[in-house]
Order: C-alpha cells, then structure tokens, then sequence
C-alpha cells in the first residue's frame, strides 16, 4: 500500500484524526519493512509535523529566522521533510514500539481466528451434546 502524504499546508490537518492514516496504520502489512515504513510516517505526521507546524505558527517566533517570502511560501514544505527525516532518525523508538504493537496485535487476532476456527471445526461427542 502506498501512503499518502498528509498536507501540512492546512492549518487545519489534523492527522490523528485522518481516516486514511489511521486505516492505513491498522491495514495489515506485507512485510516488517512496510509496516516500520507506515509507522515513520504515521509519526512523522502525527507528531514532528504537527509540532514543527505549532513552532512555526507560534506567537513567540523571531522574524529573524522567518526567511521572507520564501519562508512563507515553503515553510510547510521544509516542515514536512524535517518531520520525515527526524522519524527516520531520532523517532526510531518511538516508531519501533508501535511496530511491536501493531505486529502483536496481528498475531493475537490471527491466534483468536485460528482457536474459533479450531472450535467450529472440533466435532461435538454424543456426551456434549446431552451435557448441554
């Protein structure tokens, strides 16, 4: 599956709350590398895109490292490829561990598939039936 960037133009993109990151997230991976791909960049969206978009709208910002027009006008881009590249790098824990919890996830709802199917598959004895 193919994951699409989250438009961090908008000052309104929210993307915890985005239905096609989150379902993308849970959709089952091909192989570990993908499903560490989708995490880094669940995380670079949800966490250091958000945060970079915060500093670079907070009232606090100094005009000396603003960067003019060019600034304003690629900003967001700059924001995006920072956040891509810092979860690449410094989130690698934070994207490992949801990793584990996605994989674990996996692997306990295969195992309930596969003890229902054991159950429905197991033939009920004559002395369960007049148990029950």
């Amino acid at each position: 599956t193919s994951f699409k960037a989250l438009d961090l133009t908008r000052s309104d993109a929210n993307p915890l709350k985005s239905a096609q990151s989150l379902d993308e997230l849970n959709a089952p991976a091909q192989s570990g590398l993908d499903a560490r791909h989708q995490a880094e960049v669940f995380v670079s969206q949800a966490f250091f895109g958000t945060m970079l978009r915060q500093m670079r709208e907070s009232p606090f910002k100094s005009d000396l490292f603003e960067g003019g027009r060019g600034g304003q006008a690629f900003g967001s881009l700059y924001d995006q490829h920072l956040a891509e590249r810092m979860a690449s790098g410094a989130g690698q824990k934070l994207v490992n561990s949801i990793v584990r919890k996605l994989e674990a996830k996996k692997a306990y709802e295969q195992t309930l598939r596969g003890s229902v199917l054991n159950n429905a598959k197991t033939p009920r004895s004559d002395s369960d039936a007049s148990a029950s």
